[in-house]
């Protein structure tokens, strides 16, 4: 049972390398089975496999297992065509630019109306407004840092990601960079309201 379902991975390997254009590095990936990416493809539940090798044509729904990264949600990009990953990574840097630039005045906004030294600051403890201030750096910090980051990546993927089969999967760690910002961003404002 385990050769049959060896060769279906096979199989599926061979398919997704002949769809993504010859992408080296995702061949690459794909041809180690011990490489997150061949994880994400070819994860399976413990209790389905062994319901398949036994013959079983019903599953058991439980947990899937995890892959132990924060990069599975960039793999799907990977797999794609070269048109549509080419034309996502473009569109996911760009709305991390774009939205960057528009929190980032959102912050500035906030800080203004919050701090003692802008216009709308209230009398507070000095800690709460050392406290409002060290926070407000650390969110505007976070926003510039990927307004940069997000603006350079969109920029470089409308010149090579068109071109280079390898572009998406070699921008993974970047992707999930910005994501970490983006959300690392949201929580920081979020809880300026509590100070």
């Amino acid at each position: 049972m385990r050769a049959a379902r060896d060769q279906r991975d096979n199989r599926r390997r061979r398919k997704t390398q002949n769809k993504n254009v010859t992408s080296s590095l995702c061949s690459d990936a794909l041809n180690n089975p011990d490489s997150e990416l061949s994880r994400f493809l070819f994860m399976q539940d413990s209790n389905t496999s062994n319901a398949n090798d036994a013959g079983n044509s019903t599953s058991i729904s439980s947990k899937m297992p995890s892959i132990k990264s924060n990069r599975g949600w960039c793999y799907c990009l990977s797999v794609e065509s070269l048109q549509v990953r080419s034309e996502r990574v473009v569109f996911m840097f760009e709305a991390n630019a774009l939205f960057s630039a528009l929190f980032l005045s959102g912050t500035w906004v906030l800080y203004e109306w919050g701090s003692v030294y802008g216009y709308g600051g209230i009398e507070s403890p000095e800690i709460v407004s050392q406290l409002f201030e060290v926070i407000m750096i650390i969110a505007m910090s976070a926003n510039i840092m990927l307004a940069f980051f997000a603006s350079m990546m969109w920029i470089m993927s409308l010149n090579f990601s068109a071109t280079n089969p390898n572009w998406t999967y070699s921008c993974r760690n970047m992707m999930v960079y910005c994501q970490m910002l983006f959300t690392f961003m949201l929580m920081i404002v979020c809880s300026t309201p509590y100070v």
